[in-house]
């Protein structure tokens, strides 16, 4: 009787399906709400608090295919059934595009999104998650370096780590995983090669990921230097189905045990 059960625990384990994240929150430009454009309250998708959108007056915000910035290069991209939030700055200005998680941010464990930046006269383009403790955490590519950065802003100051990866005009996925309490490590992919690096970040104090934003510094003048970003999601902490599995199969054959 016990190798009965045993082997019932094998394929019960065997069978159980892989385990997966559950999606919090997940967005993207090809939402029927954009048709008309990105405008303040759009609250396409779902799990997020409506966009906010800043910008001086020399920024602005749009939606449109991010394969016209930069050099032209249509493929790769970001975008989704030919879209992707678009935000504009002349030199000296700032646009930025904000979007707050709609539930309790300490279910965050991973945040994702895909950038595009174009040429950057000057200033800086960067996907930030911004978190509870008013730090932030990013990847950034600033005018003038040559290649793409993570971000850490801690009390105001400003970290720059160098990934090694150069400029791209045809987009970047990026990625914040939740580790341990104020510890996150940050990801990302060049979508034309599949270059990758990956960089930990140690807040000063507990942080959860709270919004998600895409600033604009400065960029410069025309749809060459355009930024996007697009497909923001949020998962929570993925649960192993099959551990869960044996383990209740394990308890029931304990106390199947005990009763003998």
């Amino acid at each position: 009787m016990k190798t009965k059960y045993l082997v019932s625990l094998c394929v019960l384990a065997t069978l159980a399906s892989p385990s997966y994240a559950a999606i919090l929150a997940a967005d993207d430009a090809s939402h029927v709400t954009y048709d008309d454009g990105i405008q303040n309250t759009d609250n396409g998708g779902f799990g997020f608090q409506p966009w906010i959108l800043g910008a001086s007056q020399g920024g602005g915000h749009f939606v449109g295919t991010s394969g016209n910035n930069g050099g032209g290069t249509t493929s790769p991209n970001i975008d989704t059934a030919g879209r992707s939030w678009g935000s504009w700055a002349l030199l000296s200005h700032v646009s930025t595009l904000q979007r707050d998680f709609d539930f309790d941010p300490a279910l965050a464990y991973k945040t994702s999104m895909m950038l595009d930046n174009g040429w950057i006269t000057a200033g800086s383009i960067a996907g930030r998650v911004e978190l509870t403790n008013e730090d932030s955490v990013g990847l950034i590519f600033r005018g003038g370096q040559t290649n793409y950065e993570f971000l850490s802003i801690e009390n105001g100051v400003h970290n720059y780590f160098d990934s090694g990866i150069g400029f791209t005009d045809t987009g970047m996925a990026f990625s914040v995983t939740k580790l341990s309490d104020g510890v996150f490590q940050l990801d990302t992919t060049r979508l034309s090669d599949s270059a990758s690096a990956s960089h930990v970040v140690t807040t000063d104090s507990f942080a959860n990921m709270a919004q998600i934003v895409l600033a604009n510094i400065s960029a410069g003048p025309g749809s060459t230097n355009d930024a996007f970003i697009n497909s923001v999601q949020v998962e929570s902490v993925p649960e192993p189905a099959t551990m869960v599995l044996m383990t209740a199969g394990l308890g029931a054959l304990a106390a199947r045990r005990r009763k003998k």
